[in-house]
């Protein structure tokens, strides 16, 4: 049985301190490789999942590539 989740605000790539230093990060890329591997160990590949936005804060092509990343189905 699938789960429904909701989010927002993952920021992928939004490299500014104010974003990835705030959540204890060290780096942007660090913050998208735990956000990673925290909604995988969450999220399964049939859970649904609704995200409301600010999914990507730079550029698209890394956002897109860490999208693919993530378990479920993405809304």
């Amino acid at each position: 049985m699938s789960n429904i989740w909701v989010t927002s605000d993952t920021h992928f790539g939004h490299d500014k301190d104010f974003i990835w230093k705030a959540r204890g990060y060290c780096s942007i890329q660090e913050h998208d490789e735990d956000l990673i591997k925290k909604w995988n160990e969450h999220i399964k590949p049939d859970d649904i999942v609704y995200h409301l936005g600010d999914v990507i804060m730079g550029e698209a092509e890394h956002g897109l590539e860490c999208l693919k990343k993530l378990n479920g189905e993405i809304h």
